[in-house]
């Protein structure tokens, strides 16, 4: 049972089942009692719903998650919270999103203990289902919620889980500054975080170095992860962060580089849950979309269908959007422009509710163009569509002319985020820092660390100038 854990938690999961078959195996020839019999089933349960949701089985996953519950002795907290874990996940999967948040919430009532760890792994399980849901702002909430209790527990791979989420929310929002800080944090202690944070974390920060600009800094976070799941052993992650050298390459126009990255696979790996910061089978796509080739654009649009029929039947948001993004620039560089319009429109449909915007800006100049002349009636999606390409870099003049008045580009150097335009508009209403962190449901420092970033892409030195400056640039209605 030992071994099984140690896999677990160094994310050795290819080898756990062969383990779990073997406790079958013994356990009914030990001299355990029942009851101490019954405690282990509990914990194979729950590591027996966890191998069900990668074979994305969900009703299996439930009942062995529900059978954990039911046995698991209620100290055992850490296996009983992994039960409440992969049965929200299943419940979600199956496009009960409402009951995969009981699943996890109703822990801080019914679960006997009730310590700040115990809390803070519930919360981190809470993020999981917002950012597969594509819910920026639940995350935003769980994970700021989690890092306070981190600080008054001795739980510093808590306190990782909670960083990573923070920043993937600050890189969505467009917020690089803070995704670099949040991701950092964690990229800095590979140790000290579980392999998974870790990896992700190494992926959102090598990525913000790369939209920031930094291309040698990105490659170098890249390379250490890799030096990293080598030295842990990591047969699960490192695949991830060796993919993510091929994005990067492709990112910085190397695409002979990916080439030997993508030659590798005689066909795509098999599609598993997506969960995670960064998917590798969308760099396969977009090194196929780059070579552009009939061969390599029908490997594209195959892949693209089998994801999307996946995405949905998983009701996986999140990477829905990303998905229907890439079969829009397909569809555009065949010249199916009403169906790339078509299917944008969906992207940017299942992105505005969550506030995306880097997830856009990552495609590069063909994503502003399609967006700059998307047709659209509705003038909450008109103003949304415009904060997404004043996020890129300027665009050519046609471009900026399609989008109209409404859409122009903002004239600053470093254009202002979504979270920092949603804080200025609440200065116009002249709300204290505490008023807006209730609103946006974060903390008063967070709100003033924003206003510092804000202040300083302004040029203005208080609360009053910045106000008047954002109106004078047409970044926010005047009063």
């Amino acid at each position: 049972m030992l071994k099984a854990w140690l896999l677990y938690h160094h994310w050795h999961w290819p080898e756990i089942p062969a383990i779990l078959q073997r406790l079958d195996q013994i356990l009914p020839q030990s001299a355990l009692g029942q009851e101490e019999t019954n405690y282990l089933q509990g914990e194979i349960s729950a590591l027996r719903s966890l191998m069900a949701y990668l074979r994305t089985d969900p009703q299996a996953t439930i009942v062995h998650a529900e059978r954990s519950i039911q046995t698991t002795r209620p100290e055992f907290w850490i296996v009983r919270v992994l039960a409440r874990i992969t049965l929200g996940a299943a419940l979600q999967m199956t496009g009960d999103l409402n009951g995969a948040y009981a699943a996890v919430y109703s822990g801080f009532e019914k679960e006997k203990v009730q310590s700040n760890a115990f809390k803070e792994t519930l919360l981190i399980a809470a993020c999981n289902l917002y950012w597969v849901a594509a819910d920026l702002q639940g995350l935003a909430l769980a994970a700021e919620q989690s890092f306070a209790l981190s600080q008054n527990a001795k739980s510093p791979e808590m306190r990782g889980f909670a960083s990573y989420h923070q920043g993937t929310v600050a890189y969505q929002k467009h917020d690089l500054n803070f995704a670099e800080h949040h991701f950092s944090a964690v990229v800095r202690q590979p140790y000290l975080n579980y392999g998974d944070v870790y990896a992700n974390s190494a992926c959102g920060l090598a990525l913000t170095y790369q939209a920031q600009g930094r291309p040698e800094e990105a490659r170098a976070v890249a390379e250490a992860a890799i030096a990293v799941m080598l030295q842990t052993g990591n047969t699960t992650l490192l695949p991830v962060v060796q993919a993510l050298q091929a994005e990067l390459a492709l990112r910085q126009g190397q695409v002979a580089t990916a080439g030997q990255w993508a030659s590798q696979f005689t066909a795509p790996p098999p599609i598993a849950p997506m969960f995670g910061f960064y998917v590798p089978h969308f760099t396969l796509l977009k090194g196929w979309l780059a070579q552009n080739t009939p061969s390599s654009r029908r490997r594209a649009a195959e892949l693209l269908s089998q994801l999307k029929a996946f995405l949905e039947r998983t009701h996986n948001t999140r990477f829905l959007m990303e998905t229907l993004a890439y079969q829009a620039l397909l569809n555009d560089g065949e010249g199916r422009r009403e169906d790339a319009a078509i299917t944008l429109r969906k992207a940017v449909e299942l992105a505005q509710p969550g506030g995306f915007i880097q997830i856009f800006v990552d495609f590069g100049p063909q994503m502003a163009r399609l967006l700059a002349q998307l047709p659209l009636e509705d003038i909450e999606t008109r103003h949304y569509v415009a904060r997404i390409l004043a996020a890129f870099a300027p665009l050519e003049p046609k471009t900026t002319d399609a989008l109209g008045s409404a859409t122009a580009a903002q004239p600053l150097p470093e254009p202002l985020t979504d979270r920092e335009l949603d804080i200025l508009n609440l200065l116009v209403q002249r709300q204290t820092n505490r008023e807006i962190a209730q609103q946006l449901v974060i903390s008063p420092h967070t709100v003033n660390d924003h206003l510092k970033n804000i202040y300083a892409k302004l040029s203005v030195h208080g609360r009053r100038q910045a106000a008047k400056r954002a109106q004078e640039l047409g970044v926010i209605p005047t009063e």
